[in-house]
C-alpha cells in the first residue's frame, strides 16, 4: 500500500489511540466489519476506544492481556483507515 508523507499520521491511526476519541455508533459498526470476535477484547477495546479508560484499565476490568489488546487494536485500526480510504469510493 502507498503512503503519502502528509497523511501518515492518520494513515497510522494515531487519531484513534487516544482513550475516548470514537462515538459508540462509529465503534460498533467498525467491530462488526472485523475479524475481532472475543467478546472480552471488543469490551475492553470499546472502554479504550469510547469511554476513556486507559489501556491498562480496560485490561484489567476485563480480564485480557495487555499483549492481545495491543494486536486486537492494531486490526481494529487497521479496519478503521481502510474504511477510511474507501470511502472516497461512496461519497459524492
Amino acid at each position: 500500500m502507498f503512503f503519502h508523507k502528509k497523511n501518515f499520521d492518520f494513515l497510522s491511526g494515531e487519531h484513534y489511540r487516544q482513550a475516548g476519541s470514537m462515538s459508540v455508533e462509529h465503534f460498533r459498526h467498525l467491530v462488526e466489519i472485523s475479524s475481532i470476535n472475543s467478546r472480552k477484547v471488543i469490551c475492553a477495546l470499546e472502554d479504550f476506544f469510547v469511554h476513556g479508560m486507559t489501556r491498562k484499565e480496560a485490561c484489567d476490568k476485563h480480564k485480557v492481556a495487555q499483549g492481545y489488546f495491543s494486536i486486537s487494536m492494531r486490526k481494529f485500526i487497521k479496519v478503521n483507515n481502510t474504511v477510511s480510504h474507501l470511502t472516497r469510493y461512496y461519497v459524492r
